[in-house]
C-alpha cells in the first residue's frame, strides 16, 4: 500500500494498493486508487474501497437475455471492506 498523505500514526488515511483478483480462472493485478485504511488498534486495521474493472479483462463476455434485449455492462464496480491482522516483522 502507498499512503497518500504524510502521517506518523494511521487513524483514517487514503491509500493506493495493488491486489490480485481471479475471475473465471484468469488472475490480474488491479490498482485500487482510493482505498481507505482505518487503524482500529496496534494489531487490527480495515482496508475498504471500490474496485473498478471490465469483465473483458478476465475473458468474460457479459451475459445477455431475451435475444440481446437485456445486457450486463462491461464495467463492474465491487465495494469491499477487508479486516486485516497486523503482525510485526521479525
Amino acid at each position: 500500500m502507498k499512503v497518500k498523505e504524510e502521517t506518523k500514526e494511521i487513524d483514517h488515511v487514503k491509500v493506493q494498493s495493488t491486489v490480485s483478483m481471479s475471475i473465471a480462472g484468469i488472475t490480474r493485478d488491479i490498482v485500487i486508487e482510493d482505498g481507505t485504511v482505518v487503524n482500529h488498534s496496534e494489531n487490527a486495521m480495515t482496508l475498504s474501497g471500490n474496485l473498478k474493472f471490465n469483465l473483458s479483462d478476465f475473458g468474460v463476455r457479459p451475459p445477455e437475455k431475451f435475444w440481446g434485449m437485456v445486457r450486463v455492462e462491461q464495467a463492474m464496480t465491487v465495494s469491499f471492506c477487508i479486516d486485516l491482522d497486523v503482525k510485526p516483522i521479525n
